[in-house]
């Protein structure tokens, strides 16, 4: 995840140094890092060093002329979803403090993962019966999200009025590998700060597909067969596969 760094105006007002956070705000020194990271957007400040300030809602008697031609009287509560991550960081480059982008590490990135992607619960009345199932042969690298992987159908006919559509044995798997900041000092099992291209093998991730290749995010266009796909950090590619 991509984050825009903002610095603190004093010469300001107090609204006018409060941003929007869509998934998650950090602040850090050259030993520190404090993550806050968000399962909803949220306007987000920090107007004192080492502090930061999250709106959670927001009540105005009358109009502030931001267009919405009413004050905001109608509160309702709602359920606000956080976690909060405090990690060592080895001191930045001298080059890299006057960035303007900043990244998620990979503790930071698998938290908010946590948050926008949560394991659903299904409930039942009746005991489910025990399903042994071994798909996938290994497991992804700590900086590679399978964003979807959803089964495809063919073409729709339209006979004698009525419409029909049989789903195909393929599927479309897309994947975004995130750029890390590999300056924290708690890592992950089995990880490593790759920053060159990394290979994806889907024949061997899972053992029931057949065959795979390229093809843009919207399934029209298909390239050549591959058993290798390469991704560079911030990439977002989508991989046909067959059963």
């Amino acid at each position: 995840m991509q984050m825009i760094k903002r610095r603190r105006q004093a010469k300001l007002p107090t609204q006018a140094n409060f941003y929007p956070m869509s998934a998650g705000v950090y602040i850090e020194d050259d030993a520190t890092r404090l993550t806050i990271h968000s399962a909803q957007a949220l306007g987000v400040s920090s107007l004192t060093s080492g502090q930061i300030e999250i709106m959670l809602d927001r009540r105005l008697s009358s109009d502030d002329n931001r267009g919405l031609q009413q004050g905001v009287r109608d509160n309702k509560r709602t359920i606000a979803h956080f976690r909060i991550v405090v990690e060592p960081m080895s001191p930045a480059a001298s080059n890299k403090k006057e960035e303007r982008v900043g990244f998620h590490t990979h503790v930071g990135q698998l938290a908010t993962w946590s948050l926008h992607y949560p394991v659903v619960k299904m409930m039942g009345e009746t005991t489910p019966q025990p399903i042994s199932s071994k798909n996938v042969e290994q497991e992804l690298n700590c900086d590679l999200h399978m964003v979807t992987f959803r089964s495809l159908a063919s073409p729709t006919t339209y006979e004698a009025n009525e419409r029909s559509t049989a789903a195909e044995k393929k599927a479309a798997m897309v994947m975004h590998r995130v750029v890390p900041d590999c300056r924290s000092r708690l890592t992950l099992p089995n990880t490593s700060c790759l920053s060159s291209g990394l290979e994806i093998e889907p024949l061997k991730l899972i053992s029931t597909l057949k065959s795979a290749r390229q093809t843009t995010l919207t399934n029209l266009y298909e390239g050549q067969k591959s058993e290798e796909f390469k991704l560079q950090p911030n990439d977002v590619s989508s991989i046909l596969v067959s059963f």
